[in-house]
């Protein structure tokens, strides 16, 4: 729902058809979600609203989509879950990719020659070579405890960098192995 799912999406959709493939059950759930939620309902008319008035969305972090209003005015419909769905994923990689500079930082700054492989949305990868003294375990405690702190630190982070508080506690899953199939979950050593 945070993302703009519709009544039709959910419906067709082969991960939620199973309860209902009924466009009308799911118009109600999603009725009674924004009366549940009402400033959820707020902001996501605001958000459609602020698109037709000015044709932009602009994020705290200075991110800007742009958008044709004239196109928007007259499919509301289908653009409605792009316009609820861009601020939250967009707000999300920037919240990662301020996890991943601190984590940048604090691993060169221990000395730990780690390589940023990918992100994929808020997923992380890291290839961290094997010490040349001392435990694999020691080394890869190391690095998942900076990982750790790198992220539930972002909500600071996001403070000094843009001044505005970020009040939701953010935490992570954590696993290390000799490729990403057979990892191991990481529990603070």
């Amino acid at each position: 729902m945070l993302y703009g799912g519709q009544a039709y999406s959910y419906a067709h959709d082969s991960n939620f058809n199973h309860i209902s493939k009924d466009e009308k059950y799911w118009k109600n759930v999603i009725n009674e979600f924004y009366d549940k939620y009402r400033g959820i309902a707020k902001w996501h008319d605001s958000l459609v609203r602020t698109v037709l008035d000015t044709g932009q969305l602009v994020m705290p972090t200075g991110r800007v989509f742009d958008f044709d209003r004239a196109e928007v005015a007259r499919r509301t419909f289908l653009w409605r879950p792009k316009i609820l769905n861009y601020p939250v994923q967009g707000t999300g990689a920037d919240l990662v990719s301020i996890g991943r500079v601190t984590m940048w930082k604090r691993l060169h700054k221990a000395g730990i020659p780690v390589l940023f492989q990918s992100t994929v949305h808020d997923s992380v990868d890291l290839d961290v070579p094997p010490p040349l003294d001392g435990p694999l375990e020691v080394c890869y405690n190391s690095v998942c405890k900076i990982v750790k702190e790198s992220i539930e630190d972002i909500p600071i982070n996001f403070y000094n960098i843009f001044r505005i508080k970020f009040d939701l506690p953010i935490s992570c899953e954590i696993g290390y192995g000799s490729n990403l199939k057979d990892l191991t979950s990481y529990n603070v050593i």
